[in-house]
């Protein structure tokens, strides 16, 4: 299983304890990077722009990984 970078700084953030940060980054090392696609930024700019026509609010890190599972979603 891949991970990928937002997820991996998600899971990370706001940890206290630098032993807590180390022992799940050390734990995090064995899930590799999954890299992001062109096709990964457009559909996010589309789920973007359909939620604010909506009026729902997300940030681009947000729909970047919402693109990023459809695409795995997919194949």
């Amino acid at each position: 299983m891949d991970i990928i970078g937002p997820i991996r700084q998600e899971i990370l953030s706001g940890l206290r304890e630098g032993s807590q940060f180390e022992t799940l980054e050390e734990t995090l090392a064995a899930f590799p990077d999954l890299p992001f696609e062109k096709d990964d930024y457009v559909l996010a700019a589309k789920f973007f722009n359909a939620c604010r026509t909506k009026r729902a609010k997300g940030n681009g890190t947000d729909f970047l990984v919402c693109a990023v599972a459809v695409r795995r979603q997919r194949r």
